[in-house]
């Protein structure tokens, strides 16, 4: 069996999508639907957890060795990935991810970061947890945009990721992919501006359902 076969086989089992064509749910979004995926509560099952780490990984070695074999000029064995996310869901998400890197033999540095809703007043007093990439101010080359990875735990309309992804283009971040463990979109109620095209997800819900 493969992977995302396998992780579909857990989800269902653990009881982590729900139907309730009754009593619908209402989503982060504002949105009613009769399905909800219960992707934080995945994060805490060993078993799930690691096969979305794993396929996350796969994606991203599969998309940077694309990226590299289209512009050769780029490629470097030692570049840094970055695998940032909001905060809401975010933290174990990434955790695994970067956890995960290193034990499935990769060689190049992994960071990961997350990015709070408010920054807080308390603390470091930051808006980043985590190794985000250089601050724009703070890179010499300011022309060059360095790729990063937005991951989140369900993909609706894209509007909890929007935010991040402003930030990305104030500090010439380029986000290469932007990776769900589920896409739930639908045409037509997505957020508009949103990298849609960038959208590179696990499972999508014609796989759940």
């Amino acid at each position: 069996m493969d992977k995302k076969r396998e992780l579909v086989r857990w989800l269902i089992s653990e009881r982590l999508v729900k139907h309730q064509p009754d009593n619908p749910f209402t989503l982060s979004s504002g949105q009613i639907s009769p399905w909800y995926i219960d992707c934080k509560s995945a994060m805490m099952i060993y078993e799930t957890a690691n096969l979305i780490a794993e396929l996350m990984v796969g994606l991203i070695d599969e998309i940077t060795m694309a990226h590299h074999q289209s512009r050769p000029e780029h490629l470097c064995n030692k570049d840094t990935i970055y695998v940032g996310s909001m905060a809401d869901g975010g933290y174990a998400l990434v955790s695994q991810i970067v956890t995960a890197w290193p034990r499935l033999g990769f060689q190049n540095d992994i960071q990961g970061f997350v990015m709070r809703k408010d920054a807080r007043g308390h603390g470091l007093k930051e808006a980043f947890v985590g190794f985000p990439p250089d601050s724009l101010e703070e890179r010499a080359d300011k022309n060059t945009p360095i790729p990063v990875y937005l991951v989140d735990d369900v993909l609706t309309t894209g509007g909890s990721l929007m935010r991040l992804m402003a930030r990305c283009v104030e500090e010439n971040w380029m986000p290469r992919r932007i990776m769900p463990i589920v896409d739930r979109s639908v045409e037509g109620e997505r957020h508009d501006g949103f990298m849609w095209s960038h959208v590179e997800p696990v499972l999508r819900m014609s796989d759940l359902t």
